[in-house]
């Protein structure tokens, strides 16, 4: 699925009903519109993963109910309360986006939780305020996640996979690593689950090999090398390997290689780096012209 697409499919829009049309102005990272409701600021504040939609009541005289309309992305089916916040759902009942439970902190620090409900005739949020006893200024502060973390269990339990997003199948491949024990020659995808594969052909067993999506080709880059053996590339298309990089033996000294590819534009490369390892704290990058060669070698079939 294209980035573009996809974020689409995540766009959710908020509006404040009542809000005045004021001027923004921007306070530490923050944007806030002052007086946007009668003795009510408005700031707003975006994180990596959260939508802060804060209000300040500035006196007794502020509104004590709020109402936001929400315009849902495609990708959510529903909204259902949850723990006093909402739930936004996929077609799979899967939680895609939460609502936080609200709450209120006066100016002496006092908390209180603010009661939240949802109108599903006009997909509207509405916030109410007991303010008796709290002290004025008073910050609301419901928190928009825009992505929910979910526990799975998995059977992908090991640590140094290498690991890359293959966007031509909408999937996450990961091979090899250890399970505390050995290394391991495994290939595994995930696409709403970890699924173990079983190619006619596979890289050698190893750890914190290095992989990434080559965009030009369609296809995921491996190049690692287990302990004592020549570095190795391998490439994931789906069939065949039909061309590597050739990476440089120093690569092979060190436990991590970390691998990247040059954007469609440039000309055929593969980059290898060296991580940390036994010679010092240090990261050199090299740069490998990118060598064709036939090869009856494939990294494996979905």
């Amino acid at each position: 699925m294209p980035a573009s697409t996809l974020l689409f499919r995540r766009c959710l829009r908020i509006a404040l009903e009542g809000a005045a049309p004021v001027e923004a102005r921007v306070h530490e990272g923050r944007v806030v519109y002052p007086n946007v409701l009668p003795g009510v600021d408005r700031i707003l504040a975006v994180h990596a993963s959260s939508f802060e939609d804060a209000l300040v009541l500035t006196d007794a005289d502020a509104p004590r109910q709020f109402t936001w309309k929400i315009h849902v992305p495609p990708l959510v089916r529903s909204v259902v309360p949850l723990d006093g916040g909402l739930a936004l759902r996929d077609e799979n009942a899967r939680d895609v986006m939460r609502v936080a439970p609200p709450f209120a902190i006066d100016s002496l620090g006092t908390k209180r939780a603010v009661m939240l409900a949802w109108d599903e005739e006009r997909s509207s949020m509405r916030l109410a305020l007991d303010t008796r006893e709290l002290t004025y200024p008073v910050v609301i502060d419901p928190t928009i996640e825009t992505w929910a973390w979910r526990k799975i269990s998995s059977e992908l339990r090991r640590w140094g996979p290498a690991m890359a997003y293959d966007a031509a199948r909408n999937q996450i491949v990961a091979f090899g690593g250890n399970d505390g024990r050995t290394d391991n020659a495994e290939t595994w995808v995930w696409d709403r689950t970890w699924r173990l594969q079983h190619p006619a052909h596979s890289p050698r067993a190893q750890n914190s090999a290095g992989m990434a999506y080559d965009a030009e080709r369609a296809n995921v880059v491996l190049t690692g090398a287990s302990r004592g053996a020549l570095v190795e590339t391998w490439i994931w298309d789906g069939s065949d390997c039909n061309q590597d990089c050739i990476a440089p033996a120093d690569c092979a000294e060190n436990h991590t290689c970390v691998l990247f590819v040059r954007p469609p534009s440039s000309a055929d490369s593969c980059h290898v780096g060296r991580a940390p390892g036994s010679r010092g704290a240090w990261m050199a990058l090299l740069v490998a012209l990118a060598r064709v060669r036939r090869a009856r070698s494939r990294f494996g079939t979905i």
